[in-house]
């Protein structure tokens, strides 16, 4: 058994890119692997955990799947048996609650202390938390039944706050916008509803939060003692079966490696558990496209680019999926000449040189210069050293809306898209939030309402007396729009419908 006292020397990561494990407690019923992969190139470090409860198994056979991951920045370190004696029991925990054992009050002896110490020292090297979980039924921001609503756990990414002050960085860190847009990245791969995800924000620090005892967990230890984003990622054990589980969290987090740099290749996502639910690759939806081929020369040649600020890079070849409005950059390299097709900076002198621009998707792309000429999808042509290197291509989805929740004389409703809400004539009416799991850009415009003349009207105190009937369907001053965009393109509708006045 390693010494406890040596535990937090033997937790140093390599300093040569490279494949490592560790184990430490051996020959014990609490023995701890630690996987670790340095990629060639530099980048963030992101810890992941799962088995931290022995009865979620969704979480450690994602885990466990993650070895066969490979990344080309930065370093990943996975604990895929983070409490290896309740997973053999099959119980959440063992005497202790081991994710109960990280606030600074806490001082846990034994197997659990010795536990806790290896995970406390990796986090304060890391720079993304991931804690997996698999949670009880289906989180929904709207109570929609027993098995769906804000006190269930499961298809959630859960954070302590929205942002956060780190010392480690010296800046505030976002954790809701980052979540948001993973989540939206997932969603469209996600067929059935009932599966979608959403972000929770369980304000763990405030004194009004209605989960204290997230103030002992590891993602809160992570962020508020070691500076560094944190989340947990949470799917529902009301699931089909634990390899559904385990397959979603991999989508999961992938696209948080993704999101964070990491440039993780498809090996984890190329055969997913069959499942009806889950796109099993965008590229297989799509029409057959007349998209140039790249050459067989150019194949290992790397793009490197960065989408709103997080670094990437891709092979030539490959499509890179954005939601529509994010805004692209692609690197600047003295060798490269990137040519994005649709997108001119300069009407005056168009050079066919791309790099460095930052590209808004929503805005500067010409839709009859797309291939689909849609404005779905956009070539963007490679040349390496003046020679042809292939391409890659600009592929959008749309984020979908879920609900718009609005505040009426009859109470706090969610109403789907295309649906309607009855409210009386003479009456009040307030947008006060909407389900789209994304926020950039994003307006809810209620339409015949003056307000700010801005287009948001979330928040408004609407009278439905001062309502402008001309932007009423047919004209009629009945029934009104309620409109959400994103970068002015409408996302989707519901409508309020004024009851007449009786006689």
């Amino acid at each position: 058994m390693i010494p406890l006292l040596s535990l937090i020397l033997l937790t140093s990561l390599p300093t040569s890119p490279g494949q490592y494990h560790v184990g430490y407690f051996e020959r014990t019923d609490h023995r701890l692997d630690v996987y670790i992969q340095r990629a060639p190139e530099a980048g963030r470090t992101v810890l992941v955990l799962g088995g931290i409860h022995g009865n979620e198994p969704g979480a450690y056979m994602a885990a466990e799947k993650l070895r066969e991951l490979r990344i080309s920045n930065g370093i990943l370190i996975v604990i895929p048996h983070t409490n290896a004696r309740a997973i053999q029991t099959h119980l959440r925990e063992i005497g202790v609650d081991l994710n109960r054992q990280f606030g600074s009050e806490e001082k846990p002896a034994g197997v659990d202390g010795q536990i806790v110490s290896v995970i406390k020292s990796y986090i304060a090297q890391a720079d993304l938390l991931l804690n997996l979980h698999d949670g009880s039924g289906y989180y929904d921001p709207i109570y929609r039944s027993a098995l769906r609503n804000p006190s269930c756990y499961g298809q959630s990414v859960i954070a302590d706050c929205r942002e956060f002050f780190s010392r480690k960085y010296g800046l505030t860190v976002p954790l809701q916008d980052p979540a948001e847009t993973v989540l939206t990245r997932i969603n469209q791969r996600i067929l059935k509803s009932d599966d979608l995800f959403h972000f929770s924000n369980h304000e763990t620090a405030e004194p009004w939060t209605k989960h204290p005892e997230q103030r002992k967990s590891a993602t809160y230890y992570a962020v508020s003692h070691c500076g560094i984003p944190a989340f947990g990622v949470e799917t529902s054990k009301n699931l089909a079966s634990d390899e559904v589980k385990a397959s979603y969290q991999l989508m999961v987090v992938h696209e948080f490696l993704m999101h964070y740099g990491l440039g993780p290749d498809d090996s984890i996502l190329t055969h997913p558990p069959t499942h009806p639910a889950v796109r099993r690759s965008p590229s297989q939806l799509q029409p057959a496209l007349s998209i140039p081929c790249t050459p067989r020369s150019a194949e290992t040649m790397m793009l490197r680019y960065d989408i709103d600020g997080i670094a990437r890079q891709a092979k030539a070849g490959t499509d890179l999926w954005l939601v529509r409005g994010e805004r692209i950059r692609f690197a600047n390299d003295p060798l490269t000449r990137v040519n994005v097709i649709g997108f001119v900076p300069d009407p005056n002198s168009n050079h066919g040189c791309d790099n460095g621009y930052i590209i808004d998707t929503g805005r500067d792309l010409m839709a009859e210069h797309s291939v689909d000429k849609k404005g779905d999808s956009f070539i963007v042509k490679l040349y390496r050293n003046k020679k042809d290197a292939g391409t890659v291509v600009l592929r959008f989805v749309e984020p979908a809306l879920k609900s718009v929740t609005l505040e009426t004389p009859q109470g706090v409703m969610c109403i789907e898209p295309g649906c309607a809400v009855e409210i009386p004539a003479h009456s009040r009416l307030k947008v006060i939030g909407i389900d789209l799991g994304i926020e950039s850009g994003v307006k809810v415009n209620v339409l015949g309402y003056r307000g700010r003349g801005d287009g948001e009207d979330r928040g408004q105190d609407i009278d439905t007396d001062v309502l402008l009937p001309a932007f009423s369907m047919g004209g009629e001053g009945r029934t009104y729009p309620i409109r959400v965009t994103r970068f002015g393109r409408m996302i989707g509708e519901v409508y309020m419908i004024v009851q007449r006045e009786e006689n």
